[in-house]
């Protein structure tokens, strides 16, 4: 009855206008950004003008279809900004002869119709075993109190699909719940009561939110390359025992284990059909895992397509990075690795990639390989921390590690936008992941 027939993927700022496609019985249609009226439009083109801002921040765009008495009869939204995984997946939860959740069953799709490598459920943090993902045995629990379910769907090439539900409580077994994910810091000396005990500690405007869970579970970090940066890891040792790494063609084994590091280059790639290049589309590698090694592994084989320095578009790929470590609502963390001179033809300015990264609670960590300037404020960036020898890149490698495993996923129930959630005032133990991290941020 109605569809959006305008679709926002990528970084959108700036003014456009918004399309709807509708048909009977809807005669009319509201349309709404971030719970404002853009209009009421009630004949082709159906289209209303909307103004995203001048960042590049998260935003819901909501189109309300109305029939010829102005009832609502249908609802479509969109959200505008924030990540979309390559894969999707859908868990419903059945309930047993009692009433009260017994079994779990997935669903899932892909574009390539890739056939799942394994299934990674869990149930307040605790494995479920998985033999047959149509019916998945719940553990009996008491659900007079709320739980929560994660499920990652693993794919081949690094795909991963992900979902999650809150059971139990005031929840019926089959309901499908609408969480929001909060990416947290645990401050140090510090540790997380029970789910029950941190309700009220969250807010959207005035309205207290419901905690209903807090994971620890895998991280996604993106470590972004400044093209300036390629040629000046003269101090680093290349990866043994491949001494002529820089030219040996030896496959890179991606991650086997849950936590994923990837390279992006900042770089666009060419449109379709070998056309001007793409805002957004960034080289990536493979998923690798997050540790030194692997870190050096990207540094000298991660193939960096030639391009000249005004086609690189730094602030646009340290904010298409925050989109990538965020997509699956991970523990997460961008790094920009800079060389003496970056250059950056990008369409938004550093303060705009920064605002965003920090709307969807992704920290980012600054790394340069020229000791000259690690002392020094780069522009809009802040102060690189030194990675010019192995020692220094070892020490930067485990305080992005630390500053992972600091990190909480806290589950909120309702659907919001991230950058509208806050901490209610005198909450201590806690701080939303966000801005430049340079200092160890320890878990314990």
């Amino acid at each position: 009855m109605i569809a959006f027939q305008t679709l926002f993927l990528g970084l959108v700022f700036g003014f456009g206008p918004v399309r709807v496609m509708v048909g009977p019985p809807v005669v009319s249609a509201d349309v709404f950004l971030d719970g404002v009226s853009l209009g009421t439009v009630r004949a082709a083109p159906w289209e209303v003008g909307c103004s995203f801002g001048n960042l590049p921040l998260p935003h819901e765009l909501v189109a309300v279809g109305r029939d010829a008495e102005g009832k609502e009869v249908a609802r479509v939204r969109q959200w505008v900004n924030l990540p979309r995984p390559p894969a999707e997946a859908r868990v419903l939860v059945e309930a047993g002869a009692g009433g009260t959740p017994a079994f779990a069953r997935l669903a899932w799709h892909t574009i390539d119709n890739a056939r799942p490598k394994r299934f990674d459920v869990k149930l307040d943090g605790q494995e479920l075993p998985v033999k047959d993902p149509e019916r998945i045995p719940l553990p009996r629990v008491d659900f007079k109190r709320t739980h929560f379910l994660a499920v990652e769907v693993v794919f081949p090439k690094g795909v991963v699909a992900r979902t999650e539900s809150s059971l139990g409580g005031d929840v019926a077994a089959n309901t499908a719940t609408e969480l929001t994910a909060v990416a947290v810091v645990v401050r140090p000396g510090q540790t997380l009561p029970p789910v029950e005990a941190m309700q009220g500690w969250f807010r959207s405007g005035t309205r207290p939110l419901r905690v209903v869970g807090v994971e620890e579970g895998h991280t996604d970090a993106v470590i972004v390359f400044d093209q300036d940066s390629a040629q000046r890891f003269r101090g680093i040792t290349p990866p043994n025992p491949f001494s002529g790494a820089m030219t040996t063609t030896i496959p890179i084994q991606p991650s086997k284990g849950g936590n994923r590091l990837y390279g992006l280059w900042a770089v666009p790639q060419p449109g379709p059909g070998g056309g001007a290049a793409a805002p957004g589309l960034f080289p990536m590698s493979i998923p690798l895992d997050t540790d030194v090694d692997d870190v050096r592994t990207l540094i000298f084989r991660f193939n960096f397509p030639a391009a000249g320095p005004q086609q690189q578009q730094l602030a646009n790929a340290v904010a298409t990075a925050g989109m990538q470590a965020a997509a699956l609502n991970r523990r997460r963390a961008v790094v920009l690795i800079v060389g003496e001179a970056p250059s950056d033809a990008s369409t938004i300015s550093v303060t705009a990639a920064r605002a965003y990264l920090e709307s969807l609670n992704v920290p980012l960590f600054i790394w340069t390989p020229e000791r000259r300037i690690a002392g020094l404020s780069l522009p809009g960036w802040g102060v690189p921390d030194d990675i010019s020898t192995d020692l220094q890149l070892q020490g930067a490698v485990t305080r992005l590690q630390n500053a992972l495993a600091a990190q909480r996923i806290v589950w909120l129930e309702g659907s919001y936008l991230p950058q509208s959630v806050t901490l209610a005032p005198g909450v201590t133990q806690v701080f939303l992941a966000r801005g430049v991290v340079r200092e160890v941020r320890s878990s314990h």
